[in-house]
């Protein structure tokens, strides 16, 4: 039994199919063992309460009681019949198997469940070592495999482009000592995913929704998340370097081999990629509760916080940035004269041979090379098809880069402003006193997840506004009247800025029911479904510009046949004035065919300041004319993030 899905729309939480761990080999030798039965040793109710037995049998609550059920929907997984929705009878069936007098079993069960072996004979005081594990030559093979490992959350940067990408993703590189201390791509990584080729669409939604896919844990090496997140995607990742003892690393490998013969079911909202990574680091750290704040829902960014948050757990952060990245920033480092050289260079309006002769100095020539270079190649990657190998003229930029002397350096960036661990939560409550059509108010909203515009812009992807579920509810003292002013489904805006080196588009969705004027005295609820596309510039470092054009299909009584289709245009002019204030200047027109014919306006200038503390002061000014007379309204607002 599981809660209900508490977030109908939150689909977009889906991650890619990955490989399956291969499964374990049977034991081929006996050793001695103390032999017994469960009835022999003193067992108690309590013991399976143990925060380690519930993290090896991933136990959670029941949402309205105290009883509790795994998340492990795969029966072969238990030993005892009832091992899924009884945490006692599984504990008690483990002891019997794993000390019984049965020798074979007991060893063919110490093969295929070493982290609950490892852990019952620490609580029961049997002796151990991992020479107990010899006769199980897969799993020793395993086990040297991770020998002396070091484990790393990765954490790739939301992507709107993709649905399933929206909020993000984690997953585990585990870096053995040696070779991938020095090149990380070697490494090996672990991900929970669901198996499944279909990554789009309604039925993908609908399946990932109400847990139709199994869900399994698979391994991959690094360097080929990195080509599909960082490269292809354009995705900035995070590497969070977690202190883990060698005992903990140990419990989580052990146990990981425990889990690749099992399945969940599989739920964007809350069994998903994130949630049940916590769940693995649970089982070395039991005495940390991961995953008690995500019973109802996992946003990724939100359990990376859980765990590098937890005092001691976090070792090093680092940056691995996207290409679009790289760009902007090594773009903000050369001249005007040296801009417009490396973008001929990039447009092909001078050859290579021409660019030979330019007298430019050579640390501007490896600039020039070097931003080209990056340049071409995210244009290869996002063209049609992806180039491989390299195209003969990102080759010719290489070739002629490396005759230039002296060594090109990483382009300089704010990791501390970037670091996503860093931003406001995803929760977001305000309270707003303000006044519209000469009628005081003071309005309370709320919003589950996960960031607009006007919110602090650290940590998150400054092109981008992603929100689901959010509603505003006011109340007009003077006429002593409450009334719903906003349900909000979902509302998603990604204006990546354009240059001269690169080219993506700006695109919206959003699917609501507002209040809108039709008289002084007719305020009614409009649902509205809004799509809008175009393009977004960069006028300077802190302002940028976004002009789309928005069609909104509208759904209200006073239409004729109560619905209404909109045309119009949508821009955005944000100035964001370092890490504590921007401003938004927006303004919005359109005219309405087939149910209305009226033509409306709205603009308004918005500015935030962040307080610091997940706290943020927010205000605004707007002039509309909706489908009634025009008026003006004013607002001030606190926000605050938990």
């Amino acid at each position: 039994m599981r809660p209900s899905p508490c977030i109908i729309l939150a689909a977009v939480l889906g991650v890619a199919t990955v490989l399956v761990i291969p499964v374990s080999a049977e034991p081929v030798s006996n050793e001695k063992t103390q032999n017994t039965t469960a009835a022999e040793i003193p067992l108690t109710p309590e013991l399976s309460s143990h925060p380690a037995w519930n993290a090896l049998g991933h136990y959670r609550p029941h949402a309205f009681s105290s009883q509790k059920t795994s998340l492990i929907d795969d029966s072969s997984f238990f030993l005892h019949p009832n091992g899924k929705n009884d945490p006692f009878a599984e504990l008690r069936a483990s002891v019997d198997g794993l000390f019984g007098t049965d020798t074979t079993r007991a060893l063919h069960l110490r093969c295929r469940y070493p982290a609950r072996y490892a852990w019952l004979s620490e609580v029961l005081e049997r002796p151990f070592s991992f020479e107990d594990f010899s006769p199980c030559e897969d799993l020793v093979l395993w086990l040297k495999k991770f020998e002396g490992a070091s484990f790393s959350l990765i954490y790739a940067s939301a992507f709107l482009d993709n649905a399933a990408s929206m909020f993000g993703h984690t997953f585990l590189r585990i870096s053995r000592p040696g070779i991938e201390e020095r090149a990380p791509l070697l490494a090996t990584t672990i991900s929970y995913s669901a198996r499944t080729n279909e990554t789009k669409g309604p039925i993908f939604a609908f399946k990932g929704l109400f847990g139709f896919y199994k869900g399994r844990f698979g391994i991959l090496p690094y360097d080929v998340h990195v080509t599909r997140y960082g490269d292809i995607d354009d995705r900035d990742i995070w590497e969070y370097d977690l202190a883990l003892s060698d005992a903990e690393t140990n419990r989580i490998v052990l146990h990981l081999w425990e889990l690749k013969q099992a399945y969940f079911d599989y739920y964007f909202i809350d069994e998903n990629c994130s949630y049940h990574l916590l769940a693995l680091i649970q089982a070395g750290k039991p005495e940390i509760d991961l995953t008690n704040p995500f019973r109802r829902y996992a946003i990724p960014i939100d359990t990376v916080r859980e765990v590098i948050h937890n005092k001691g757990i976090l070792e090093n952060v680092r940056l691995r940035p996207s290409r679009s990245r790289i760009i902007h920033a090594r773009k903000a480092e050369l001249g005007s004269k040296e801009l417009s050289l490396a973008e001929q260079l990039f447009k092909k309006d001078i050859s290579l041979e021409q660019f030979s002769t330019v007298s430019v100095s050579p640390r501007d020539r490896r600039a020039i090379l070097d931003l080209t270079y990056e340049a071409q190649i995210h244009a290869e990657q996002h063209g049609e098809k992806i180039v491989m190998p390299l195209s003969e003229f990102a080759r010719s930029l290489l070739r002629e880069r490396n005759q230039v002397p002296g060594q090109s350096q990483p382009p300089e960036l704010d990791t501390a402003l970037h670091r996503p661990d860093r931003g406001h939560k995803t929760r977001r409550a305000q309270v707003s006193f303000g006044q519209e059509l000469a009628r005081r108010y003071l309005e309370a909203d709320f919003r589950l997840a996960y960031h607009d515009s006007l919110d602090p812009q650290t940590g998150f992807l400054r092109q981008s506004s992603l929100e689901f579920f959010k509603g505003a509810l006011r109340y007009y003292p003077e006429q002593e009247h409450v009334a719903i002013e906003e349900l909000l489904a979902v509302s998603m805006l990604s204006t990546p800025s354009r240059n001269e080196f690169l080219s993506p588009y700006s695109w919206g969705l959003e699917v609501k029911s507002k209040r809108r004027s039709f008289s002084r005295q007719n305020r009614s609820m409009v649902t509205e479904s809004d799509l809008s596309a175009g393009v977004s510039y960069d006028l300077d470092t802190n302002v940028s510009l976004s002009l789309l054009g928005r069609v909104s299909l509208k759904f209200n009584p006073n239409f004729v046949n109560s619905s209404a289709l909109e045309f119009g245009t949508h821009s955005v002019l944000a100035w964001y004035g370092g890490k504590k204030w921007h401003l938004l200047l927006e303004a919005q027109g359109g005219v309405h065919e087939f149910g209305t014919h009226e033509t409306n306006y709205s603009f308004s200038l918005s500015h935030s300041l962040d307080l610091g503390s997940d706290l943020a002061l927010v205000s605004s000014l707007r002039r509309a004319q909706e489908f009634g007379p025009g008026f003006s309204s004013i607002s001030l607002g606190i926000r605050w993030y938990h």
